[in-house]
């Protein structure tokens, strides 16, 4: 698959059947600059471990596979995330007080839905 199909399968999240399994092709978020396009690889037909590649995707998109990383719980990701959201919101409302009062207030809300829909426990 060339540049601009990983483009098109990344911006519809893109599911498809494989041999052994389904792919789905989705943005990987940002690091060191730039977004890339991501390969996921579910192996048979249950959702547990899976592998991903991501493919540079900025002023030098490459056709070769940049990192390729095992993982089997993506819930990790979210909890991940939503703890350096927490952090962020916290040292900019101690830091600011000011409009990232609504950042903090955002971060708490986030926290509760997890909470409710059992991706993190209460602490």
């Amino acid at each position: 698959m060339n540049h601009d199909e990983r483009t098109a399968a990344c911006s519809a999240n893109k599911v498809e059947r494989t041999a052994d399994g389904y792919r789905l092709w989705t943005w990987h978020p940002q690091w060191g600059g730039y977004g890339g396009h991501a390969c996921v690889d579910f192996h048979g037909d249950d959702a547990g471990c899976f592998e991903f590649a991501i493919y540079h995707d900025g002023e030098f998109p490459s056709d070769k596979v940049e990192h390729e990383f095992h993982c089997c719980d993506a819930l990790q990701f979210v909890r991940f995330g939503l703890d350096v959201y927490e952090a962020q919101a916290g040292v900019r409302y101690h830091t600011e007080h000011g409009a990232s009062e609504q950042l903090f207030d955002l971060a708490e809300r986030v926290r509760a839905l997890a909470e409710k829909v059992k991706l993190v426990e209460k602490p």
